[in-house]
């Protein structure tokens, strides 16, 4: 997509005016739950955000560390950031106030209420602003992890065990399908007991839909997505620095977070000398997509004033869709470090079955 746009068309630019669409942001969408990082995520040790209000998180990010109350951060180092994980139900308003009105009017809120009206709506914001085989991530969630009855059993994989810890989904004891689900997710408002119960449980428990807002200086350690999606992201606003390493060169890279790739100490990681890696700056209006299991990190660059805005979103693609399947396996398995719900876990097959015949033929 172009440059991105507030709900009036202009309304984005340079400067001054991409904190307008923040605050925007922050009326529109004040009561979602972000995740605020005093100086980024530069390191694994740095994972402790404050879980707040979005309507608190910007003026706070605004402000930087300055006034924030802990000792273990230098206040005088810029570098905070937001990390906001969207909902599913979310996503299409936010996709509305990302984008240019006089492109997006005639595409009809429908009955907000109605899990399908959510459904095309975003399905039709995802063909006007993204590329084809970028889109079309929640349409195959409501298809597989939907109520079974409405969608039926033609995915159903009977062969796959869901671990120990995992809820049986009954019709006999309905009320135990959701139990404990509160654990899994970062936030509330998912529409409990309709077609999009499971998968906006999918989408809060993988972090599949993010809006990122930082300073100059935030940005996030070295790292592979844990689940070995795809991933696109567009840049609203502000500069970002991209580091990308692709699957082979693992063996270098000292494990998640093991190098500050931007500042290299190559006698502690002689080995990330060797690495054959990738390096970028994306501006205002770029996008930048990596394939799974690829290693990348980020860094906000630029002017001070302006901050760096974009919103990404995870994929499961004809060059993922197997190991995206065994990441799931596994987090559906291992009782010592489970994340998902068995809920989750019983119709996770389906998408399996759904890739399968979606790409399998593809990459046979």
């Amino acid at each position: 997509p172009g440059e991105a746009e507030v709900v009036e068309p202009g309304a984005v630019g340079p400067g001054v005016d991409a904190w307008s669409l923040i605050r925007r942001l922050g009326q529109i969408f004040g009561d979602q739950t972000v995740e605020w990082f005093p100086q980024g995520i530069s390191a694994l040790t740095d994972f402790q955000p404050q879980l707040w209000p979005l309507e608190r998180a910007i003026p706070q990010l605004k402000d930087g560390p300055m006034g924030y109350q802990d000792f273990n951060v230098d206040a005088s180092e810029p570098g905070s950031y937001i990390h906001w994980t969207v909902g599913a139900e979310t996503w299409p308003d936010v996709l509305r106030a990302f984008s240019d009105a006089r492109l997006t009017s005639n595409i009809s809120v429908g009955v907000r209420t109605k899990h399908e009206s959510m459904l095309r709506e975003l399905e039709a914001f995802e063909a006007l602003l993204l590329p084809k085989p970028w889109t079309g991530q929640y349409s195959w969630m409501a298809k597989c992890l939907g109520d079974a009855e409405e969608e039926g059993s033609a995915n159903d994989n009977t062969d796959f065990d869901a671990n120990a810890n995992a809820t049986d989904a009954t019709e006999a004891d309905e009320a135990d399908e959701y139990d404990g689900y509160d654990k899994y997710v970062w936030k509330g408002g998912v529409y409990r007991d309709t077609a999009d119960f499971v998968p906006s449980m999918l989408v809060d428990t993988t972090r599949w839909f993010v809006v990122y807002a930082g300073e100059v200086g935030g940005g996030m350690f070295n790292h592979i997505d844990r689940h070995r999606t795809s991933a696109w992201q567009a840049q609203v606003s502000g500069q970002k620095r991209w580091h990308l390493c692709p699957p082979e060169q693992t063996p270098l890279m000292y494990g998640h977070g093991g190098v500050d790739v931007f500042a290299p100490d190559y006698e502690q990681s002689p080995l990330f000398l060797q690495a054959n890696c990738f390096e970028g700056v994306v501006s205002q209006g770029d996008m930048v997509y990596y394939p799974g299991q690829w290693w990348h990190a980020t860094q906000n660059i630029g002017a001070v004033e302006v901050p760096s805005l974009s919103l990404s979103s995870l994929i499961v693609d004809q060059g993922n869709f197997r190991d995206v399947r065994d990441a799931f396996e596994h987090d559906c398995s291992d009782v010592t470090d489970n994340k998902f719900h068995g809920l989750l876990c019983s119709r996770l097959p389906r998408c399996f079955g759904l890739w399968e015949g979606q790409f399998g033929n593809a990459v046979s």
